[in-house]
């Protein structure tokens, strides 16, 4: 129940439609639902496509590690730029992230 429920922030975090966010992971928004709602577990694939939908780790769908300040906070300095700025932002949050890992 706690995996769905951190799926569908996920996603609604993300500002994206059940449809949307099911075709970035590669799953049927029926499926998807059923996850949300706790109705239906996930295989280690499943779950693997909808991190990189979503560009997000595993340990916060499973475990819960809490990066919502963070998440919160990348999402609000984006919403203060102009849309043309947006793209190169997260590009070079991206590659930042690259470098650290």
């Amino acid at each position: 129940m706690l995996v769905g429920m951190r799926i569908r922030q996920t996603r609604e975090l993300l500002s994206l439609s059940r449809e949307k966010f099911s075709e970035k992971c590669s799953i049927s928004s029926s499926f998807l639902a059923d996850i949300e709602r706790g109705k239906k577990g996930l295989s280690a694939e499943t779950l693997y496509k909808i991190c990189i939908g979503a560009d997000i780790s595993p340990s916060y769908i499973i475990m819960g590690d809490d990066f919502s300040n963070n998440v919160s906070a990348i999402t609000e300095i984006l919403s203060k730029m102009e849309p043309k700025h947006i793209d190169s932002a997260i590009n070079i949050l991206k590659e930042f992230v690259k470098a650290v890992k």
